[in-house]
């Protein structure tokens, strides 16, 4: 029998393994549980196992890559960085160390550097997925979105890998930025059909789309499947009373954010949902403690001093909403609401010239048709008063 010189070389290695002439890797058992545990979601177990790795081969650039992806999933972003940036020095022609590093670089807002990185990936391995993917969120999330590089990322890594259901969330949010909400849906939608191992936050985020075009219905019942698969994650009971609460629900917005705080007491932006609620069917009382309940527990939204301003306006107590509404509008400059209601306190307490300009502010950064109807209504009665 003639063997070639291939097989002869793959024969003699076999030979030498079984003969203990070449010994398995001290590290070698170290990196294989490290990548049972990070399959396990055991993040620090997997960092424990690629740090000893590291320990007995400080040149195992795949230790460094594990541990920093490890390091990623645990929101540790420094350590992360630092294990790619030693990766790509221990192997520079690595796409899978670019991609890393560049997927940290984007996430700390470092965009340029991470598009670097990825396209460096790319020029290496054409055929990798991933940092096409990863270059499709740079170009829409930096700071001047360029939507069409993004498209072109994302068909991209699908055309490599049509079975990832991240790649189908990335193609779907670039549609939506495009104001294309039909296209975006059908890339969610298949996102859904994929079922990847984030599909709780994939339901959550085409709750979330359903939600923002008033689909309420569709809206809850992607939320019923997210809490179907995490029964115990507070916070989808929380968006869930908020659909029902916006689709005239209220009993039901109820139980869902009473539940929310039954699984985490501290939830600060269920204590303002429950606020809305109790607003909604005219509890003030209620609605003003549970307002005041979310701010002390660190929801730093605008909202919620506007909700509670609405309060103390409908208890009459002017003063102490304009308290408030300063506050609103020292976050947010443009809300046009917090501007309507702190010109109506201003209107009831007799200063008419401040009440004035707060309407004219309503108005210049209103999108609501009424609100800038009754603003400009208001204007021209209050001149006319003078």
């Amino acid at each position: 029998m003639i063997f070639s010189m291939r097989s002869a070389v793959k024969i003699l290695i076999s030979a030498l393994f079984i003969g203990g002439c070449l010994p398995v890797s001290s590290a070698t058992p170290y990196m294989s549980s490290a990548k049972v545990d990070f399959e396990n979601g055991s993040y620090d177990k997997a960092i424990t196992n690629y740090s000893r790795a590291i320990e007995l081969d400080k040149r195992l650039a795949d230790a460094y890559i594990g541990r920093g992806n490890a390091y990623f999933q645990i929101a540790k972003y420094d350590e992360s960085l630092t294990d790619f940036k030693k990766a790509v020095e221990l192997r520079p022609g690595s796409a899978e160390a670019l991609t890393g590093r560049g997927r940290v670089y984007s996430l700390k807002g470092q965009f340029d550097l991470a598009i670097q990185d990825l396209n460096d990936a790319i020029r290496i391995d054409s055929g990798y997925s991933e940092a096409y993917y990863r270059l499709g969120r740079c170009y829409r999330l930096q700071k001047n979105p360029d939507l069409t590089m993004a498209l072109a990322s994302y068909n991209k890594a699908i055309e490599l890998d049509g079975k990832v259901a991240d790649y189908y969330e990335g193609l779907g949010n670039c549609l939506w930025d495009m104001e294309e909400q039909g296209r975006a849906f059908q890339a969610y939608n298949t996102m859904i059909e994929l079922k990847g191992p984030r599909l709780v936050a994939n339901y959550e985020n085409r709750s979330y789309r359903y939600a923002s075009i008033n689909e309420y219905d569709r809206a809850i019942a992607d939320r019923d499947m997210a809490i179907q698969l995490r029964p115990d994650f507070a916070p989808n009971y929380n968006s869930r009373a908020w659909y029902y609460l916006m689709n005239g629900e209220s009993e039901k917005a109820m139980l869902d954010v009473d539940k929310c705080l039954e699984l985490d007491p501290n939830y600060s932006y269920a204590w303002s949902t429950r606020g809305e609620i109790f607003y909604a069917v005219g509890n003030i009382n209620q609605a003003l403690d549970d307002f005041s309940r979310s701010l002390q527990l660190g929801n730093p939204g605008t909202v919620v001093y506007y909700e509670r301003a609405k309060c103390y306006y409908h208890k009459k107590e002017y003063s102490i909403a304009i308290v408030d509404l300063n506050k609103a509008i020292d976050i947010n400059a443009e809300n046009a609401e917090a501007y309507l209601y702190r010109a109506l306190c201003y209107k009831v307490l007799g200063q008419p010239d401040k009440a004035i300009a707060d309407f004219q502010s309503a108005a210049n950064f209103s999108h609501d048709a009424a609100v800038i109807k009754q603003a400009m209504s208001e204007i021209e009665s209050l001149r006319e008063a003078k």
